[in-house]
């Protein structure tokens, strides 16, 4: 019985840890910019790589960033010490590439563009949306 329960709290644990790092969704929105769709996309894309990400794929209004994720260490640890097989698998499947986009689309307006940040790479996109604010912001229109 006691193997049952070990194997049912590491289920328990890899689904809080799936479910805590899939409920981030910081980062996310539009962003008004005075500047054209490729000029705002160009300028993202050249914060991106010189913050160390990989262009993945560019257009002319979007561009997608990469990065590859690593396993949490003290979760790995954890596992290892509950079991050997436990712990080899979450090294094993708890990586990956993470990926982060950028689009920018035509202002409705006719001037500027509108940018949006997706991906599921919430530190990359909480990044990403926090420079477009600030350096691509459109300033506030007096009324």
């Amino acid at each position: 019985m006691s193997g049952a329960l070990v194997i049912a709290l590491i289920l328990a644990c890899v689904t809080a840890l799936v479910l805590a790092s899939r409920s981030r969704r910081e980062g996310r929105g539009e962003i008004a910019s005075p500047e054209s769709p490729e000029a705002a996309t160009d300028r993202a894309v050249s914060y991106m790589v010189s913050s160390g990400f990989v262009l993945s794929q560019k257009t002319d209004t979007s561009a997608t960033f990469s990065r590859r994720k690593k396993p949490n260490t003290d979760v790995g640890i954890l596992l290892l010490l509950l079991g050997i097989v436990p712990g080899a698998l979450y090294f094993l499947l708890a990586g990956g590439e993470r990926r982060t986009t950028v689009e920018a689309v035509p202002a409705e307006a006719g001037r500027g563009a509108r940018l949006t940040v997706s991906g599921d790479d919430p530190g990359a996109r909480k990044l990403l949306y926090a420079w477009a604010e600030g350096a691509l912001s459109a300033p506030e229109e007096a009324e």
